[in-house]
């Protein structure tokens, strides 16, 4: 009985860790014109968001109400920013592959009036270059990381699609190419 007992509670633990907490790097953050968004720590100084949470001439961002400055910005075509700020991330992220149709995916965004709220669901399919997220979503989770089963990085949120009767979150894989990200 005891064997029996000390075998289920390794399993348990080993159950505990299989799903890697990505909490830690998802970050609430206002924006130098008073906007909501989120953001995820991928370096030691270094932010990733959507592109249309700021715009390229912004010197500063709120983290946790707290006043940081940005020293550069970079963007690309697919509403993506990386923010190179004066605050250095205990953690960050490492990116994954690029998400394929039923893979399961979370995030942890800030919509609205609540922090860090967690959500769950599955890339379901396309929509041009973007993928179509089954998951809510809404004001302030743009910026999100979304990641992976095993914690990786694969896609920001950047819009809602609201139809006559379902919402879904639209992400674009990251564009960033390995040189540009080998940088950050």
């Amino acid at each position: 009985m005891r064997i029996l007992a000390v075998l289920l509670l390794a399993s348990l633990a080993g159950c505990a860790g299989a799903r890697p907490s990505v909490e830690r790097y998802t970050y609430r953050i206002g924006t130098q014109d008073g906007g909501l968004c989120s953001a995820t720590a991928i370096a030691k100084d270094v932010l990733l968001t959507a592109k249309h949470c700021v715009g390229e001439a912004d010197t500063v961002v709120y983290i946790g109400g707290k006043r940081y400055g940005i020293s550069h910005i970079e963007t690309d075509a697919r509403d993506h920013a990386l923010l190179w700020v004066d605050q250095r991330f205990p953690e960050w992220a490492q990116r994954g592959a690029t998400p394929k149709k039923g893979d399961a995916l979370s995030f942890f965004g800030n919509v609205d009036n609540f922090d860090q709220l967690y959500r769950y669901g599955h890339m379901a399919g396309w929509y041009g270059g973007a993928m179509v997220l089954d998951m809510t979503c809404g004001r302030g989770d743009s910026g999100a990381g979304v990641f992976n089963e095993s914690g990786q990085l694969v896609s920001v949120v950047s819009a809602v699609y609201a139809g006559p009767i379902v919402h879904f979150c639209i992400a674009y894989p990251l564009a960033f190419s390995p040189k540009q990200w080998a940088r950050v």
